[in-house]
């Protein structure tokens, strides 16, 4: 009969994943993974940033955030290829 080994104690699981990241903050130097593109809207029809471009990217952390297109331009530099971070 064959044994299996142990299960891994809670400690030993992997709380991060390794994501490889496509452009680095200008002033933090962190990695982040640009994920996608969208349009904000808002239902109100005095709101100037309705229809704002977005930039989506996550952080190694998993956390997604939400920037302006031109602010995210001025803010994180492309990485190519992308590194490995953890």
């Amino acid at each position: 009969m064959m044994s299996h080994p142990p299960e891994p104690e809670a400690s030993e699981t992997p709380t991060q994943t390794t994501h490889k990241a496509t452009h680095v903050h200008v002033k933090s130097r962190r990695g982040y993974v640009e994920t996608g593109r969208a349009s904000l809207q808002i239902s109100d029809p005095t709101c100037a940033v309705d229809g704002a471009q977005l930039v989506l990217y996550e952080n190694a952390d998993g956390q997604v955030f939400a920037r302006a297109t031109d602010d995210f331009a001025e803010r994180f530099v492309r990485v190519d290829p992308p590194p490995m971070l953890d």
